[in-house]
């Protein structure tokens, strides 16, 4: 196993990259990577990313979720990292870090990201409206029956 530099997390030996934050392993400068891996600071401009200004979160997501935002912001053209958490009860996270200044834009192609999962779930769901056949459901809790199904499209309720 290999440690990151940058975030910590422990990968595989033959890994080109970190699974959490992305960096290239090669990448890295023997010279620069500190004996302890130290945690995401407000200001990294050695950080492959191109990250170099302060750093907000635009999501809190599991490991492969992280990783799919990653790679859709580097496709926008957006540096980002992610800076891996460990909730209380063992649950590992990462947020995804962009610059201030790319605040906005990151948070927009984020969402986008995040509609086109959606849209993906419901493509592949067995899950339909019995009245309508749409597959565009979400869950309404109410205090008779618990948990059910609410078509988004008609608004017809029901449990399956």
């Amino acid at each position: 196993m290999k440690q990151c530099a940058y975030c910590g997390r422990d990968n595989t030996d033959e890994a080109p990259n970190c699974r959490e934050c992305g960096t290239e392993f090669e990448q890295l400068d023997k010279a620069a990577i500190p004996e302890e891996p130290k945690q995401l600071e407000l200001s990294r401009p050695e950080h492959p990313s191109g990250i170099s200004g302060g750093l907000k979160s635009i999501a809190s997501l599991t490991v492969d979720e992280a990783r799919d935002l990653l790679e859709r912001l580097k496709k926008e053209g957006i540096p980002a990292a992610a800076k891996p958490v460990t909730q209380v009860g063992g649950l590992e996270y990462s947020d995804i870090m962009v610059e201030d200044r790319n605040y906005e834009r990151a948070c927009d192609v984020a969402e986008a990201w995040e509609a086109d999962c959606r849209a993906e779930t419901e493509r592949r769901s067995n899950r339909f409206c019995p009245r309508c056949g749409s597959r565009h459901l979400g869950y309404v809790t109410t205090e008779t029956f618990g948990t059910i199904w609410k078509c988004k499209d008609c608004g017809n309720d029901f449990a399956k």
